[in-house]
């Protein structure tokens, strides 16, 4: 029957019209797969035809048959999230609007307190408004950093999912050259193989392997931050620091202090060799013979819990505390033995330089148990529990963990220490704690 045949899609993904890429990075989400025939035609304005024959002209309607064919969360959840989600995409669609308006009124108002402008996860409403900026020619007066995050955050949701020819949208509009540690960066990311193929997106010379990212904030290059990072214990050192031969007596007296230089073409970064994942805690139980352990089983995704100790009774004393939380752990550390309890993994929390306030890091609530998290812009595997010991990648990586604004749990990359932050679910990792807090 008719109502068996694929949906059908014209349209030209390399179009710079705020509609054609909308729905570009909709269909890259989403993944339709065998539901929706493509056809790229250069040129094209996006037109959909229903198994039904029903066409669908404009952007916003494609998005929505879209999101409901696979029951996608991106059009909103319940009437009033799609309500205000198309709200949204009306306003993004004035040519009319400047960044300044955007920016310094209800935007940053939401953003402030929220890592997504409709609900708890990405959403259209997210994409419309980043598309708009990012074809705005008029910069605005001030960045805020509650916008500079979004942003970021927005921009590695495109760049991980993009599986079309040439690079994502960048945002060139935030280089942001007064405030270099929250300049935007773009790269163009393509997918895997197989996923993209579905699609029938490969090109027909594409590298199975994700296209080489730039660095710098270049105008067309955009860098968004997704790669994943997961485990991790307390070990103190600087990552990468590497000065010149000359120097070199120098440096190893200077170790502690020195700043760490940003990974060689090729070179992976040390936070993205940690295995960091979302965890969950099941039970709890006091340490027999220490007033200061905790001892937790966690669920990590594996078969098996983890059974881990945690030195944080005097900052929680009860086990109801520690139960059902939700919790990241660094998973690729060698076991130890702490008094007569084998840790099998090391629970990460923020804490300030007096070491008397302690609190447990915070995961979005789209995260799943399991999840690693990423690193936006930084991309590898995780090394074995015998390499994190021997190259000592914990020692070098802890140092630069840090809290930034509202919380947010960040990374300090290469030598200008530019944050970047922790990432899972679809938001970014927090604590309840203020700025500066050293995470370990």
């Amino acid at each position: 029957s008719a109502m068996s045949q694929p949906a059908s899609l014209t349209f030209d993904p390399l179009d710079l019209s705020w509609g054609s890429t909308l729905v570009a990075v909709v269909v890259a989400l989403v993944n339709p797969g065998k539901k929706l025939k493509i056809q790229k035609v250069q040129g094209s304005q996006p037109q959909l035809v229903t198994p039904g024959g029903l066409p669908l002209c404009m952007a916003h309607t494609i998005c929505r048959y879209l999101c409901a064919l696979e029951a996608s969360p991106l059009m909103g959840v319940g009437a009033i999230e799609q309500a205000q989600i198309a709200s949204w995409m009306s306003a993004s669609r004035l040519e009319s609007a400047t960044a300044d308006v955007l920016v310094t009124g209800k935007v940053s108002d939401i953003l402030i307190s929220h890592g997504y402008l409709v609900g708890e996860c990405l959403s259209v409403a997210d994409i419309a408004l980043y598309l708009c900026l990012s074809r705005t020619s008029s910069p605005p007066s001030a960045v805020p950093q509650a916008l500079a995050r979004w942003c970021a955050t927005i921009s590695h949701h495109i760049a991980s999912s993009w599986i079309w020819d040439g690079a994502p949208p960048a945002l060139s509009l935030l280089s942001l050259e007064s405030r270099p540690s929250l300049q935007l960066q773009q790269s163009s990311v393509s997918l895997p193989r197989k996923r993209a193929a579905r699609l029938g997106t490969v090109p027909q010379k594409a590298a199975a392997t994700a296209v080489e990212s730039t660095e710098g904030g270049k105008k067309d290059a955009a860098q968004p931050p997704p790669s994943s990072t997961k485990g991790g214990k307390k070990d103190g050192g600087a990552a990468n620091a590497s000065p010149p031969a000359q120097k070199k007596v120098k440096a190893k007296k200077e170790k502690k202090v020195a700043a760490p230089k940003k990974p060689a073409a090729g070179e992976q970064d040390e936070v993205t060799k940690l295995d960091i994942r979302v965890g969950l805690i099941t039970k709890a139980w006091k340490h027999e013979d220490s007033d200061k352990l905790w001892c937790e089983s966690i669920d990590i995704g594996e078969e098996a819990p983890r059974q881990i100790a945690s030195g944080i009774r005097q900052f929680y004393a009860n086990e109801s505390d520690l139960e059902n939380r939700h919790v990241l752990v660094v998973a690729n550390l060698k076991g130890r033995n702490l008094g007569g309890f084998k840790s099998e993994g090391m629970v990460l929390c923020a804490s300030n330089e007096a070491h008397d306030v302690v609190k447990f890091l915070e995961v979005p609530k789209g995260a799943a148990v399991g999840e690693r998290v990423t690193f936006p812009g930084l991309e590898g595997e995780p090394v074995s529990a015998a390499q994190v010991g021997k190259k000592k990648v914990l020692e070098k990586v802890l140092p630069l963990l840090v809290t930034g604004a509202d919380g947010v749990c960040t990374y300090l990359k290469g030598a200008d220490r530019t944050p970047v932050p922790f990432t899972a679910g679809g938001g970014v990792c927090t604590a309840p704690v203020e700025a500066g807090f050293h995470i370990s």
